[in-house]
Order: C-alpha cells, then sequence, then structure tokens
C-alpha cells in the first residue's frame, strides 16, 4: 500500500524529504485528529486537512532552508540573502566549480551590487569579444 507521502511525493519534481518536513507534517495531522476528534485514517483521506497538513509542512522546510526571516518575490520564489562577505567566497567557488562558474558569480555581483564588489576588490569580469 502506498503511504500518504509517498502520494504526495510522487506528484513533486524533487522527491526528497527532510526531516523537518517530517516532522511538521506528522504533527500537522496530530493536531487535525485532535481538533476534529477524527481518526487519523479519516485526517489523511480529508483533501482539504491533508493539504493543509502538507501546506504547513512545507513552509516550515523552506523556512529551515531560506531562514526564518526569508521573504518571497511577487512570483512566489524565495528571495536569497546571502551576501558575499569577502574574496573566500568567490575562491571556494572557483576551486570548486571552475573558471566559468567563477566569472558568472563575478559578473552577476559586479551587476547586482557594484559598491560592494568595489569594496571587497573583487575583479572586474572581462568584456565579452
Amino acid at each position: 500500500m502506498e503511504s500518504d507521502l509517498d502520494r504526495y511525493f510522487k506528484d513533486q519534481s524533487t522527491p526528497v524529504r527532510s526531516a523537518v518536513f517530517d516532522i511538521t507534517f506528522d504533527r500537522a495531522i496530530k493536531q487535525f485528529v485532535e481538533q476534529t476528534g477524527m481518526k487519523q485514517a479519516e485526517v489523511m483521506a480529508n483533501e482539504k486537512l491533508y493539504n493543509a497538513a502538507l501546506a504547513k509542512a512545507q513552509e516550515a522546510n523552506d523556512r529551515s532552508v531560506w531562514g526564518h526571516d526569508a521573504k518571497k518575490d511577487r512570483n512566489g520564489k524565495w528571495i536569497e540573502q546571502s551576501i558575499p562577505l569577502n574574496l573566500n567566497h568567490f575562491a571556494a567557488l572557483r576551486k570548486a566549480e571552475g573558471e566559468e562558474s567563477y566569472w558568472a558569480a563575478v559578473s552577476k555581483y559586479w551587476r547586482e551590487n557594484p559598491k560592494h564588489a568595489e569594496a571587497i576588490r573583487l575583479s572586474k569580469p572581462p568584456r565579452a569579444a
């Protein structure tokens, strides 16, 4: 028999579950059982309650990934909040992912935050020929 979480994740693009997601989902289901007096199987079969539990679990998972104070843009996508503080960030990127990724990140950072790029003395990207 297919479990309820398996049913949900079958439709997801990334079938990876986190502990935060699992714990929050279980707590939401238990909370609905207590509030409604229904059995757990009945809560799981109730589409409205099941979807509410999934939404709570996904929100908790997203908050654990993006930060408790993270914000979403107008399209509903999470906004990255980290700012490279120094050149070590870019040096690590160059070592881990290679020159192409490094220069792509440098170019993007100069476009998005030129004052900070200059302040940390980040190399200017080469111009495309």
